[in-house]
């Protein structure tokens, strides 16, 4: 087997993604952090909003990438799921994100780039990215058509820098 060396990417995603299969010696070297459908919560007082300050102050961590992919299980069955007939923990959250007749690359899109909002909103975590210049992308990929797109920026609305 191929050693691989570390990398100084966290990978932010859902655990459907395995990201391992989709390119090893890109993905799997990397830290990866996993939440449902990538809805992560970067509250100033959660464990592991606190582990990736630590990894960037301690300089572990150069780059985030937000990974989203629209293939994802767990994101079609929220989006066809009747409230009646589907109990999922995020169902909630994702409802108040999609809008109507969203397609899952639309909604992917909008989940990713609420993780970039919030990690530039949680105070901490936000001034320390600004500080160290770290480099935050979106990939959204497809596991069946093998797509990638890679560096994704996020509408130049979603935020805001004033403070």
């Amino acid at each position: 087997m191929k050693q691989l060396a570390p990398s100084s990417r966290l990978v932010l995603s859902c655990p459907c993604c395995n990201i391992g299969q989709l390119n090893p010696d890109e993905y799997r070297s990397g830290i990866n952090l996993n939440a449902p459908i990538g809805l992560f919560d970067f509250n100033s007082d959660n464990a592991y909003s606190q582990s990736i300050v630590n990894l960037i102050e301690n300089g572990i961590i150069k780059q985030i990438s937000i990974l989203g992919n629209y293939d994802c299980a767990m994101l079609k069955n929220a989006l066809t799921a009747s409230d009646e007939s589907f109990e999922f923990k995020y169902q909630s959250k994702i409802k108040a994100l999609q809008k109507r007749n969203d397609t899952p690359l639309k909604l992917i899109k909008r989940i990713c780039e609420k993780v970039y909002k919030d990690i530039h909103e949680q105070q901490q975590l936000g001034k320390l990215i600004q500080q160290k210049k770290i480099k935050i992308n979106i990939e959204l990929i497809s596991k069946k058509n093998k797509l990638t797109l890679i560096n994704y920026y996020p509408n130049v609305g979603i935020y805001n820098t004033a403070p």
